[in-house]
């Protein structure tokens, strides 16, 4: 199930899995605002980072999607983001399917999990998620985007 902190307890969850172990420490170690936007390998593709700027999206607007390979980290860094969340369950319809890109898309009902600088959420396969949607209107977010192996 979704685990959702902030920076000064990211160590509080080592154990769960040696990769997001890595990526926990990197949370907890880092200062994000030193770094500039872009791609990071931490653990080669295993545990890697992306930090960037983007425009939230209106709730409306939300995608659901889910993994089977790997876990995201949903930091933000800058702004106010909401992440819309749900487990994986037969009342979603799954709307799209890429297991290449380790992506599966689905509609239906979630619960808002509103997010503010040096918090983060960390969702597991079974959780669906829709990253990068507004808390009151549309506006410029910077996050960290993780992706941590789990196999």
């Amino acid at each position: 199930p979704m685990i959702v902190t902030n920076a000064s307890h990211a160590l509080d969850y080592l154990g769960i899995n040696g990769n997001l172990d890595k990526a926990l420490k990197y949370i907890a170690e880092t200062d994000f605002s030193a770094l500039e936007d872009g791609g990071i390998l931490i653990d080669g593709e295993d545990v890697r980072v992306n930090i960037k700027h983007m425009r939230t999206k209106l709730r409306s607007e939300a995608k659901l999607e889910a993994h089977g390979k790997f876990a995201d980290i949903q930091m933000l860094l800058e702004g106010e983001e909401t992440v819309g969340w749900c487990f994986r369950s037969p009342d979603l319809a799954e709307t799209e399917a890429a297991p290449e890109r380790d992506v599966w898309f689905y509609k239906g009902a979630w619960a808002p999990v509103e997010l503010r600088p040096g918090q983060f959420v960390v969702v597991f396969p079974d959780d669906v998620h829709a990253p990068g949607l507004c808390t009151a209107a549309p506006e410029e977010i910077r996050k960290a985007i993780f992706k941590v192996r789990l196999d």
